[in-house]
């Protein structure tokens, strides 16, 4: 099985990308302007969990998808309690890695579209890795929207008066004022649901939906009393 999640998700020693196949595990640093990988470190564990080999790459070149040549490479292994140190100018490695790209893997979940949130879900449930945060970045794209018309709905009984209406400017403050509670109860509840691991269509839909409902009532509401 293969798993990888982004650092913004987990972070592994502040590396910006790390995977993982059965009992290896691969991060990467950062990466160069050309994208390369840089700071490429190997761990790979027996079945009890003791290291059997560690491998440290300054940096690597994608030869072609998960082809990757490490450069100036150490590599440590351990066996019936003895250590050896090797060191070679380069080295061919599978990488473990999505073909997403690793400069599109080393940005928030929240900057992916929604085709690349879907694939990269996808792989993370074929490889049970967790994947609650890459799907909240995903039903948030469909309830910001939803949100945005619930905000804009609210605002009718406030911004349609009369110019000449005692108390406008309170009234459109408090329009303002409303706005901005629902967005922060938003990314509050957003920031609940994800660490608590809650539902990811409830949690990014509940609130933008409910506010909906309540501002068509309000301006049924408003229509009637006009």
């Amino acid at each position: 099985n293969v798993s990888m999640a982004a650092g913004n998700g987990i972070d592994m020693t502040g590396n910006v990308l790390w995977a993982r196949r059965d009992n290896t595990f691969m991060t990467v640093k950062s990466l160069n302007e050309q994208g390369q990988p840089m700071g490429v470190e190997i761990f790979h564990y027996r079945d009890d969990l003791s290291l059997a080999f560690y491998i440290y790459a300054r940096k690597a070149t994608i030869v072609k998808g998960d082809k990757w040549v490490l450069q100036d490479v150490r590599k440590k292994q351990w066996h019936e309690g003895r250590e050896t140190i090797e060191s070679k100018a380069s080295l061919p490695w599978n990488a473990f890695f999505t073909h997403m790209g690793l400069d599109v893997l080393s940005l928030p979940g929240n900057t992916f579209s929604i085709r690349q949130l879907n694939h990269y879900i996808a792989y993370l449930k074929q490889t049970y890795q967790p994947s609650m945060e890459y799907q909240l970045a995903l039903w948030q794209k469909l309830g910001r929207p939803v949100l945005t018309l619930a905000m804009i709905l609210l605002a009718i009984p406030f911004a349609f008066v009369t110019p000449r209406s005692s108390g406008l400017g309170s009234r459109l403050a408090m329009g303002g004022i409303l706005g901005l509670l629902l967005y922060i109860s938003y990314q509050i509840m957003v920031n609940l649901g994800l660490l608590f691991a809650l539902n990811a269509p409830l949690t990014a839909l509940a609130l933008p939906t409910a506010c909906v409902i309540v501002a068509i009532l309000l301006v049924r509401r408003y229509d009637l009393v006009r």
